[in-house]
């Protein structure tokens, strides 16, 4: 099982959280709040020590991803047409990042 790893003070990420529970058909996710003991035993378990706030983790075959990679390898597991959006991994990096920055720091207005 692949275990998304996020903040649960954040109702866009409990919304998040929500709506991939329901497309997640397979029950191939679980999903653990970041500020929990269970969160930092995973991620230490998959050797990602410094924990950054505001970042979603996704530990997928004993690796860690983080941020807009997070999003997009979860997605990737889930039913069409959801999966459908994983596409957006042959953006660079750095640029999908950026946006998952932009909605990271605005995220309690949503």
């Amino acid at each position: 099982m692949s275990t998304i790893i996020y903040d649960d003070n954040c109702n866009l990420c409990k919304a998040s959280v929500k709506f991939l529970t329901k497309h997640d058909t397979k029950h191939r996710l679980s999903f653990v709040p970041l500020n929990s003991t269970e969160s930092r035993a995973a991620l230490k378990n998959v050797g990602v020590n410094f924990v950054q706030k505001n970042t979603v983790y996704f530990i997928h075959q004993q690796k860690a991803y983080v941020k807009s990679t997070a999003v997009l390898k979860a997605l990737s597991l889930l039913r069409f047409p959801v999966n459908v959006l994983s596409v957006f991994i042959v953006v660079p990096r750095f640029i999908r990042d950026y946006f998952y920055g932009i909605v990271a720091k605005n995220r309690t207005k949503f």
